[in-house]
């Protein structure tokens, strides 16, 4: 029964992170999403402050996003460049649960900013902005995974 109590609260817990937080779609009106076909992503100019394993898995999260809406990767001849600009911290809360001795409770949170933009005029044409926190890789795989088929219900714009 106490098993059964703490992955209850564990699963409202996972819910509440993933259905609260947001996630904002935006894009240039007026361009035809039908033309681009190939994709190549842009050097980062910032190193992400984010364990390596979860970097990676942002990424390919958004390989695969791209890839679902019909796009392939082509490094010589894109038809759209793909940035992505991963802006997180560490947060720790600090907290007393009915004891005089505090707990910390750690986590990274913050920001997935994803750009594409048109290869030829570098102008974006449709980008994102996700926030996201998490305790650990587990949980940021299902925020994520969450948060991509968000994001494939919003491309192309409509």
């Amino acid at each position: 029964m106490k098993r059964f109590i703490i992955l209850f609260f564990a699963g409202i817990n996972l819910f509440f992170w993933t259905s609260c937080s947001s996630v904002h779609v935006h894009y240039t009106k007026g361009i035809d999403f039908s033309r681009y076909h190939t994709y190549a992503y842009v050097a980062r100019k910032v190193k992400p402050n984010l364990p390596l394993p979860d970097a990676k898995f942002i990424t390919r999260s958004v390989d695969d996003f791209l890839r679902g809406e019909g796009l392939a990767p082509d490094e010589q001849n894109p038809d759209l460049l793909v940035e992505i600009n991963l802006k997180f911290h560490k947060r720790v809360d600090v907290y007393h649960a009915n004891s005089p001795w505090p707990r910390q409770a750690q986590s990274r949170e913050g920001n997935v900013v994803i750009t594409l933009k048109d290869a030829r005029t570098h102008r974006a044409v449709w980008w994102t902005d996700m926030y996201v926190r998490y305790r650990n890789h587990k949980e940021l795989v299902s925020i994520i995974r969450h948060k991509m088929a968000k994001l494939a219900e919003r491309y192309p714009p409509k």
